[in-house]
C-alpha cells in the first residue's frame, strides 16, 4: 500500500494495526529531519535538555498529527502526498519540545538556566566534590576504546590472512603488499622478478582462498555487526538485530517474487 492508503485507512478508524506499517516507511524520512532539526537548534536543545533520540521520538506523535490533517483534507488536496501534511506537524512537536513555541514552554527551569557547570553539587550530607559537568556525558569518552578494539580487530583479520595462505607464501607476499602496502601489480611484479600478469594472477588465487575461508567470513559477519552497532545505529537508530532481519525480509520477499514469476513464465502456454 501507499503512504496515502494507509494513512487514509488508519484516518477512517479501526485500522491501527497499520501505524507500525505507516512508521516503518516514513521514519527514514522523519530521522533525517531530527538529525538536522538537532544540528541546527543543538545549543538550544543542550540548554533544554533534548536529545536526538528525543527530536526522534517526537516524530512518531508527528506522524499520528499529519495522519489527521491528511484524512481532514480539503477537496483542492486531494491530489496532494501524504509526505506534504507532515512537516508541519513535526516543526510543532519539536519546537515545543525544545519550548520555542509556547510561554509554558519557554518558562520550563531548563530553558532558564544559567548556572554554572562548575558548581559543586551537594548530596544529603552536604559533602561532594562532584560538579554537573561531570554528569554530562562525553561522547568523546568511548573512542580510545573503540580504537583499540578495531586495531584488535584488524590483528585479526591479518592473522587470519597469514593462517589461510601460509603454505603459499609468495601469494601471501602478493596480497599483504598489495593491500597492506598498497603497491602497484607492475612495482611487485618487478621486485619479485616475475611478469605482472603472473602477479594478477597469484593475486586472484589469493583472493579465492580468503573468501572460501570460514574463519575470514566469521570475522566478516563480526564486522558487520560491530559496524551495525555503532556506526550504524548512531545514524540510522536501528539496531543490528532490526537491520539484520529487514534484510532476511527483503531477500526471503525477493525469492518469493523470483519464484512467482518463474511459476508464472513456467504455466503460461507455449
Amino acid at each position: 500500500m501507499t503512504n496515502e492508503q494507509l494513512a487514509e485507512l488508519i484516518g477512517q478508524g479501526g485500522n491501527d494495526e497499520l501505524l507500525p506499517l505507516l512508521w516503518k516507511k516514513t521514519r527514514k524520512l522523519y530521522r533525517m529531519w531530527a538529525d538536522k532539526y538537532y544540528i541546527a537548534h543543538k545549543e538550544r536543545c543542550d540548554l533544554c535538555g533534548v536529545t536526538a533520540d528525543d527530536i526522534r521520538q517526537e516524530s512518531y506523535l508527528s506522524m499520528l498529527e499529519a495522519v489527521k490533517a491528511y484524512t481532514s483534507r480539503t477537496e483542492e488536496h486531494n491530489e496532494t502526498p501524504f509526505i506534504c501534511f507532515c512537516k508541519f506537524p513535526f516543526k510543532t512537536h519539536s519546537a515545543e519540545l525544545i519550548g520555542a513555541r509556547t510561554k509554558q514552554g519557554q518558562s520550563e527551569p531548563l530553558n532558564r538556566f544559567r548556572g554554572s557547570l562548575d558548581e559543586p553539587l551537594s548530596d544529603k550530607d552536604g559533602e561532594t566534590d562532584d560538579t554537573l559537568a561531570n554528569l554530562i556525558p562525553n561522547p568523546e569518552a568511548e573512542q580510545p576504546y573503540r580504537d583499540i578494539e578495531q586495531a584488535d580487530y584488524c590483528r585479526s583479520i591479518r592473522e587470519a590472512v597469514s593462517h589461510v595462505l601460509e603454505e603459499k607464501p609468495k601469494e601471501l607476499e602478493v596480497i599483504e603488499r598489495r593491500y597492506y602496502g598498497s603497491e602497484l601489480l607492475g612495482d611487485i611484479a618487478v621486485s619479485m622478478g616475475v611478469s605482472k600478469e603472473r602477479i594478477r594472477q597469484m593475486q586472484a588465487t589469493a583472493l579465492r582462498k580468503l573468501r572460501n575461508s570460514r574463519e575470514l567470513k566469521a570475522l566478516a559477519e563480526i564486522g558487520y555487526y560491530k559496524h551495525v552497532s555503532v556506526n550504524s545505529f548512531q545514524r540510522t537508530h536501528i539496531s543490528a538485530v532490526e537491520k539484520i532481519a529487514e534484510e532476511r525480509e527483503r531477500r526471503y520477499n525477493e525469492f518469493k517474487r523470483r519464484l512467482e514469476e518463474y511459476r508464472t513464465q513456467a504455466a503460461a502456454p507455449k
